[in-house]
């Protein structure tokens, strides 16, 4: 009788364990599952905007529109994420109010905004340069081609790529930081707009997809910043014409 009183201790110590065990493991489990939680909210509504990862940790939130037709609501503002406090803070508004442009952070810290669209429906040409230190913004020339819905990387050199968008076509612009100044990046074999555009482990860019007229692209292109040319990575696609239906605009430098 006794060695069962024992056993009988033994498993119920032994369930006691195993349930702990079993709890453990799952709020373990719990805490790792991934989850979503809300943070401060912007101070503006927006879509159609750009945010960029500065090097100090904050997030410039910049432009886009603020109703929902394209011709009004253009936000002219620019706002910074802190996610060690998960609030929002105003910071130097833009020159140029737009939506649909490009943000770009260059290698000195600095973020490169291009072309999009102003407050009267352009296709904007004109850039801007933010300075997280001073939180101040400054003329960065104009783009060759007025374009919305184009894309752009830092390519390993320290320029900025942007290439095609409506209004932009086939053609490609490189950022030079050092003399604030644009120049042309050749022409792509086909046009693009709302496209995928990607730095390469070995210094090239894939463009990809994309569309100006009715119909979507299945063609890509590599651009290689040693010789400044395209190359078709599907010749066989070539006659493809991209497109996303938006109609022609007119250009400009000015919002």
């Amino acid at each position: 009788m006794r060695h069962f009183v024992i056993n009988q201790r033994h498993y119920s110590s032994f369930n006691i364990t195993l349930l702990i065990c079993m709890l453990a493991g799952f709020m373990q489990v719990k805490a790792q599952h991934p989850a979503w939680k809300a943070t401060g909210a912007l101070g503006e509504a927006r879509t159609r905007h750009t945010a960029t990862l500065l090097a100090n940790g904050k997030v410039l939130v910049v432009g886009g529109l603020s109703a929902p037709r394209s011709c009004c609501g253009t936000a002219g503002s620019a706002e910074l994420y802190d996610p060690a406090t998960g609030r929002w803070s105003v910071t130097g508004s833009p020159i140029t109010p737009r939506h649909s442009h490009v943000a770009v952070r260059l290698a000195n810290g600095k973020v490169l905004i291009a072309g999009g669209s102003g407050q009267r429906e352009l296709w904007l040409a004109n850039a801007e340069i933010y300075d997280p230190d001073t939180r101040t913004w400054n003329a960065a020339g104009n783009l060759r081609a007025g374009r919305l819905f184009h894309r752009a990387i830092l390519l390993n050199n320290g320029k900025a790529l942007v290439a095609g968008g409506v209004g932009g076509g086939n053609t490609a612009e490189v950022y030079d930081p050092t003399t604030n100044a644009w120049s042309s990046a050749g022409a792509m074999n086909a046009e693009r707009s709302n496209h995928s555009l990607t730095l390469l482990s070995d210094g090239r860019a894939l463009a990809a997809g994309g569309g100006v007229t009715a119909n979507a692209s299945r063609t890509a292109e590599i651009y290689d910043p040693a010789t400044k040319s395209d190359q078709l990575s599907n010749p066989a696609r070539h006659d493809d014409r991209p497109g996303d239906g938006h109609c022609q605009q007119r250009s400009s430098g000015h919002s």
